[in-house]
């Protein structure tokens, strides 16, 4: 979802996001890979918020009863 200049991942897929402005290292892979829950800053370009990683319906990774 995007509202302005920050985007959130939601659902129960990941998004990679390409910084070409950025120099990786040849070790490192050219992109971010943002999971549900991770907010995204796209002027400043830089990932302000961790998720949990869970998907909805999965009670945020934790085990089942």
């Amino acid at each position: 979802m995007v509202t302005g200049d920050r985007f959130e991942v939601i659902g129960k897929w990941k998004v990679a996001v390409h910084d070409n402005a950025r120099l990786y290292q040849p070790w490192e892979k050219p992109y971010y890979v943002l999971s549900p829950g991770d907010a995204y800053d796209m002027r400043a370009r830089k990932i302000t918020r961790f998720g949990t990683g869970a998907t909805p319906g999965r009670r945020g990774g934790q085990n089942r009863d």
